[in-house]
């Protein structure tokens, strides 16, 4: 059995409940088909330090204690006196920026850890302003340690791939992340939904949806301003906007100018089994995002067969190499196209979309990346 520690270095804790976690599916799935062990260890929200919980037989979770230190790093104090006495067969630790994973190579180095180490990229793009000086600062010390020291090196997107190969890094190979297969289940009461959206959404057609962190990085001026623009040709459209963020205060007053009281439903968070009603209901998705490390919400989409118009960022460009659905549109800033793709989505029927996520949903679960992952990580390991 290869027992494989997956070291997400986390600024502020996850909340499972509110959030797909990328690893928790790549780990389910790896386990699932191979022999595999895996601990997932990050700071997760609800967690006492260093709880322990099993998601399966062969997988857990387990909480460590962190401190926020300023250029997004989270630090996370005894970690690696802890990973050293698990005794694991491979590292893996998350983006070449993070202070963690320099720590992990430099582990490697001194000679603390003798197994495999594997970096693992998703961030594509520098830093800006402030954060970019310290970002400088940190590739000149951790760049030559990760370079070295890490045995393999993997990206989620093209994108990615080509960032790292700037930075002077050989060999870096592109494996995907995906959902959890779980994503199809069925629970009871998988259809039950807050009264008031299911209200909401049964008044307003179309439905425009949005779900995520309302932060600048994903434009939530621009959004509302186009639903508010499309109004006038779909007097009867509603947006339901899931999300929470620092301009939070900054929407809702907006959405007050723009007089979208009436026609936006508006919730910090919904359990997962809601928001998949949400998705089944719902008429396109808006996502004005112009960085996404991939994008769970867009690979969620594909899968339920929502057409969503996107920003160009590297995951929805990954996404639809991917999957060459015809319902993810990516367009540039501005007004105009985004007004264009719209109608053009809403003219084609929903059926057609659902059809193409039938076709694709075997390429959108983490468990079509594993054997990929096996290949370069298991290969000539001990499965003992």
């Amino acid at each position: 059995m290869i027992k494989l520690a997956l070291i997400r270095s986390c600024s502020s804790p996850l909340r499972l409940e509110a959030y797909h976690c990328q690893e928790i599916a790549f780990a389910k799935a790896l386990a699932a088909a191979y022999p595999y062990e895996v601990d997932i260890y990050a700071a997760f929200d609800g967690f006492q330090p260093w709880e322990k919980r099993m998601v399966t037989e062969r997988v857990r979770l387990i909480h460590v204690p962190y401190r926020r230190f300023p250029g997004q790093q989270g630090v996370h104090l005894g970690l690696l006196r802890r990973l050293g006495s698990d005794r694991y067969d491979v590292w893996q630790y998350y983006e070449d920026t993070q202070l963690m994973s320099m720590a992990c190579a430099l582990a490697k180095a001194v000679g603390r850890f003798k197994g495999r180490t594997v970096l693992y990229q998703g961030m594509y793009q520098d830093y800006r302003g402030v954060k970019r000086a310290a970002q400088k600062i940190y590739a000149l010390l951790a760049n030559p340690l990760l370079r070295r020291f890490s045995d393999v090196v993997l990206a989620k997107t093209d994108a990615a791939k080509v960032y790292l190969e700037r930075a002077k890094f050989k060999n870096v190979r592109v494996v995907p992340v995906g959902l959890d297969d779980s994503i199809g289940d069925e629970e009871e009461g998988s259809h039950a939904c807050p009264a008031k959206l299911s209200a909401f959404i049964n008044v307003h057609r179309p439905v425009f949806l949005y779900a995520g962190v309302v932060e600048p990085r994903r434009n939530p001026e621009f959004l509302l301003r186009l639903f508010h623009r499309m109004k006038k040709e779909y007097p009867d459209a509603g947006l339901v906007y899931i999300g929470n963020g620092p301009l939070l205060p900054e929407v809702m007053e907006l959405k007050e100018a723009l007089g979208l009281d009436e026609d936006l439903f508006r919730a910090r968070r919904l359990p997962h089994q809601a928001l998949k009603l949400v998705y089944q209901t719902a008429d396109i998705f808006l996502l004005p995002s112009g960085y996404e490390i991939y994008g769970m919400v867009i690979l969620e989409c594909v899968w339920f067969g929502l057409p969503l118009v996107s920003l160009p960022n590297a995951g929805a460009a990954q996404i639809k190499r991917l999957t060459q659905f015809s319902g993810l549109r990516i367009q540039p800033k501005d007004f105009t196209e985004w007004e264009k793709a719209v109608r053009e989505v809403l003219a084609i029927p929903r059926q057609q979309f659902i059809s193409e996520s039938m076709t694709a949903r075997e390429k959108l679960l983490a468990a079509h990346f594993a054997k990929d992952y096996d290949a370069r990580i298991g290969a000539g390991m001990s499965c003992e």
